[in-house]
């Protein structure tokens, strides 16, 4: 399976239900200072990959999912909370497009089944990713 954004977010979600995170909020400025953070994780990782040659398909997909996860001119993660308000009925909750939080409505059984179902290199990027987002919005 190809990592898009929509595993990433699933991934990614996981990862903070797992570390009893139960919601985000893409409009606040602690989460959206986090999630420049995981957009600069991605980058870097794109940036690391082109320098040791790694396997191309990887960094191209590496690529897609920092495509989407860039910020718009007025700082706000538009794609990626589009990515995350997709998958309401299976892993997130938000009725209404103007709501700040959008919930996470899965258990933490689900979430390890989810992460453990990923292959290792799109495991551990979503890992270093959460911890990197928990990290950022806790010292903001």
């Amino acid at each position: 399976m190809a990592l898009n954004i929509e595993a990433f977010a699933k991934g990614l979600i996981a990862v903070l239900v797992e570390a009893n995170l139960e919601s985000i909020q893409p409009k606040s400025p602690e989460h959206r200072r986090a999630l420049r953070k995981v957009y600069e994780l991605l980058q870097g990782e794109v940036t690391s990959l082109k320098s040791f040659g790694h396997d191309r398909d990887w960094l191209k997909q590496v690529v897609r999912v920092r495509n989407s996860l860039e910020p718009g001119p007025t700082g706000a993660f538009d794609q990626f909370e589009t990515a995350l308000r997709d998958l309401q009925l299976t892993f997130t909750e938000s009725p209404n497009p103007y709501y700040e939080d959008i919930d996470f409505t899965v258990t933490k059984p689900f979430a390890a089944s989810t992460l453990v179902a990923m292959p290792p290199r799109e495991q551990d990027l979503v890992k270093r990713a959460a911890r990197l987002f928990i990290e950022s919005a806790a010292s903001s």
